[in-house]
């Protein structure tokens, strides 16, 4: 059996003595990132709080800075940006990434009309599962919450 390296790192949120091994801790995304950060993760993407980081150490003042990102991905460093009060500039060639960005970006949503679309989009679920005869099957309807479910229309959960 192998010994363990002496850079070796036993804590993930623990920065390593070595370079090599400091790098990776650093690229990995963390818990408290992942809800924003993690639901489409890029090959080429970097964690968020690298971004933080570096605005740190660049001592930029969001009254004073903007932050331009001529190739953002999905976001991260606009996102970041964003949530630091920071006006950003951001585009990319690739439109996937961008449809992403814009995605992430969109923080000015109506739940009210999210919820009321919901509704629509159950109300046509229970139609067409009673078409194929499996009308008041309450399980298969549970797969169509997406929030949780505080209200009960008839024995459909809805938001």
């Amino acid at each position: 059996m192998m010994d363990k390296p002496a850079d070796a790192v036993d804590n993930p949120t623990t920065i390593a003595a070595s370079p090599a091994a400091a790098s990776v801790v650093k690229n990995q995304l963390q818990p408290e990132d992942a809800a924003i950060h993690g639901w489409y993760r890029f090959v080429l993407g970097y964690p968020p709080h690298l971004v933080r980081e570096y605005v740190q150490r660049l001592g930029a003042d969001p009254e004073r800075d903007w932050v331009c990102d001529p190739f953002c991905g999905t976001a991260t460093t606009p996102v970041e940006a964003r949530l630091h009060g920071f006006t950003t500039i951001s585009t990319d060639a690739n439109p996937i990434a961008l449809l992403a960005t814009h995605v992430k970006l969109a923080w000015d949503i109506d739940l009210e009309a999210v919820r009321c679309q919901l509704d629509d989009v159950l109300e046509l679920a229970e139609a067409c599962l009673a078409y194929v005869g499996l009308a008041n099957r309450s399980d298969n309807l549970q797969q169509l919450t997406l929030f949780s479910p505080q209200r009960v229309r008839r024995t459909t959960p809805t938001i």
